[in-house]
């Protein structure tokens, strides 16, 4: 499983990590607030380059700059879709990421109750249901936590917590072989490796730097287009429509899977909670 840390920077301005933050929280927000928001932002700036570049008072200013040759707009554009495209591929593999952490751990509970359930050693141990009240509270006590505000239920941990401690006690019992006592508590290691490994991943962010560069580059695209059609109002207006429309689209879609466990694009408890249906 490829798991991307690399993630955040120190930035040693407090004015910067608040633009940082509030970058942050924008892209934790609802799919609704996100989308709208990009639509918002660079709609406005369109209608602000728009109108310094026609308006009245500044027309004359604008004019001065015509002649920029239509192949320009390929440099701006090609360096917004690169930037785009590497975070949304940072994204996405995040988002992967919580996906097989989830498989990964329902693998893990479902081999330990396998393996308990084939050895009749073990199977009157009382460590299946341990492992199915484990997956129930993770599904429902903790999963909702998460969604709410990212956190961990105590709950939860202490439900884990029993199930690791029973299985060591069954392990040194006498009844139990050496070879069966190792599987097991490797099979316990790793339900509890797992389970680390998909709330680690909740604190994973994509950079804000990143962010803030694209976004900048969408804004150079506006203003790209704009800057080839300063004799040409109409043309201009319905090239700023359409790569505004075009940039809030693309951006709008990574920013829809910056949220794991929130939205329409999220993912889903449905492994772990089929084992604790059984």
């Amino acid at each position: 499983m490829n798991v991307n840390l690399a993630y955040t920077l120190p930035v040693p301005n407090g004015i910067y990590m608040m633009h940082f933050t509030t970058i942050e929280k924008f892209f934790s927000a609802s799919d609704f607030v996100i989308f709208f928001g990009l639509l918002f932002f660079y709609v406005g700036c369109g209608l602000l380059i728009f109108w310094v570049c026609n308006g009245k008072k500044l027309r004359g200013i604008a004019v001065k700059f015509n002649g920029i040759v239509p192949p320009f707009i390929g440099l701006p554009t090609s360096l917004f879709a690169l930037t785009a495209a590497l975070l949304g591929v940072s994204v996405w593999q995040n988002f992967q990421s919580h996906v097989d952490a989830v498989s990964a751990e329902s693998r893990a509970i479902s081999a330990f109750i396998q393996l308990n359930e084939a050895i009749p050693s073990l199977r009157d141990k009382g460590l299946i249901a341990e492992a199915r009240a484990y997956a129930r509270s993770a599904v429902e006590i903790e999963w909702p936590l998460i969604i709410s505000n990212h956190s961990r239920s105590s709950e939860t941990e202490q439900s884990i917590i029993r199930l690791l401690t029973k299985t060591a006690e069954v392990a040194t019992q006498t009844d139990i072989p050496p070879v069966i006592a190792q599987t097991l508590m490797r099979s316990i290691q790793s339900i509890s490796d797992t389970r680390n490994l998909r709330l680690e991943l909740l604190n994973l962010r994509p950079d804000p730097i990143r962010w803030v560069c694209v976004l900048l580059l969408g804004l150079m695209v506006q203003l790209s287009v704009a800057a080839v059609h300063l004799d040409k109002p109409r043309p201009m207006a319905l090239s700023l429509i359409l790569a505004t429309l075009s940039i809030t689209f693309i951006l709008g879609l990574i920013g829809l899977s910056v949220q794991t466990h929130t939205g329409e694009v999220s993912i889903s408890n449905e492994p772990l909670k089929i084992l604790m249906l059984k």
